[in-house]
């Protein structure tokens, strides 16, 4: 874990000769982020040894059988995206770390792009992209992270050009089905967040929770690829991790929604981009998410899409704070509770991510 905090010390450090026109500083820190998520052993991360094996396993496949028809595309374990990705990469070399680099740089560029558009403070971006769960994903579910990271590009189109955003979504679902939930993102982007929108989506949370064995019924004889999840029904330690993250989410919505509230600024303007209260929807969504996971863990996958926004959501709200001694104590109470939050987790629920103990390459 020591390679973890030392990382997110530099990014704190190396901020002090930020300036706001540096763009040599996000940059260097993702650098260095790059090089622990590439070169890490495959050992680091519960599911890197699976993806190291499938990746020779892959390479073997026949598209032909793949694209047979709709119902294998659907029902195939894996993405098509991710197959020709480890098929392309197998092309010109067989050695799996290469698997690792390109899925470290594609999620870099894609924080970048995305951190870079939004955020007023990158540098407490960075720390919230390395404490709260995003970068500890991003060395364990391999084919979810890169859904993830096609859908931060897609925000930064979101209120550009729809269309293209709707195109990375699609690409998204190409490495992780689960995905195709994003593409709400877009009608979202036209719903006022107030007392009328937390009612309905209140309702239409009660209704899924109460039904839901229902739901999942017809929802595994459709998609029969992922019935061996059922398992993660009882998973008691998966509903510890959801109670923490959704009550998180909350706080996050609350915590943004006064900072606006206090400074009276009208149209929660945190961003130069769009309906800000259209990205704490999105975070009240994921809250929502996290409380139907409790009848099935595995659908908290689903509030990464929707929760990632907090990376700028938190520091843009911190930024309205008037006082500058203010806006910077709050900051690093931000920043230490991150942090805390982090080892926290590391040190005594290691099994939820297994990134520790962090080694270096070994072939």
């Amino acid at each position: 874990m020591v390679v973890y905090i030392f990382l997110i010390l530099l990014v704190i450090l190396f901020s002090f000769m930020q300036t706001k026109q540096n763009k040599w500083y996000l940059f260097l820190m993702l650098a260095l982020i790059f090089v622990v998520m590439a070169f890490r052993s495959f050992s680091v991360g519960s599911d890197t040894q699976a993806y190291r094996l499938l990746f020779f396993q892959l390479s073997y496949l026949k598209l032909s059988s793949y694209m047979q028809s709709l119902t294998t595309f659907f029902n195939s374990r894996f993405e098509l995206g991710f197959i020709l990705l480890n098929k392309l990469i197998y092309h010109f070399t067989n050695n799996p770390r290469w698997l690792l680099i390109i899925v470290a740089l594609i999620v870099v560029v894609a924080v970048w792009l995305f951190i870079n558009y939004f955020s007023q403070d990158v540098s407490l971006s960075l720390v919230l992209f390395l404490t709260l769960g995003i970068f500890a994903d991003s060395l364990n579910s391999m084919r979810q992270i890169l859904a993830l990271a096609f859908v931060l590009i897609s925000y930064t189109y979101i209120d550009r050009n729809k269309y293209v955003s709707l195109l990375l979504i699609i690409l998204a679902a190409l490495f992780h089905k689960t995905a195709l939930f994003a593409l709400a993102i877009i009608p979202l982007s036209y719903v006022k967040f107030n007392k009328k929108t937390i009612g309905i989506l209140s309702v239409i949370t009660l209704f899924i929770f109460v039904s839901f064995n229902t739901i999942l019924t017809i929802f595994f004889k459709s998609f029969t690829s992922y019935s061996g999840y059922v398992d993660a029904l009882s998973d008691g330690a998966a509903r510890n991790a959801t109670l923490l993250n959704g009550l998180i989410d909350l706080i996050i919505v609350i915590f943004c929604y006064m900072c606006g509230r206090i400074n009276q600024v009208q149209g929660m303007k945190l961003t130069q981009y769009g309906n800000e209260t259209f990205y704490l929807l999105l975070i009240f969504i994921s809250f929502c998410i996290y409380i139907v996971s409790f009848r099935y863990s595995q659908l908290s996958r689903l509030s990464n899409y929707f929760s990632c926004v907090y990376l700028f959501m938190i520091p843009n709200s911190i930024s309205l704070i008037k006082t500058p001694i203010r806006r910077l104590l709050l900051k690093y109470t931000v920043v230490i509770f991150a942090i805390s939050y982090f080892i926290t987790i590391q040190l005594f629920r290691p099994e939820w991510s297994r990134i520790v103990p962090y080694s270096m390459l070994t072939n």
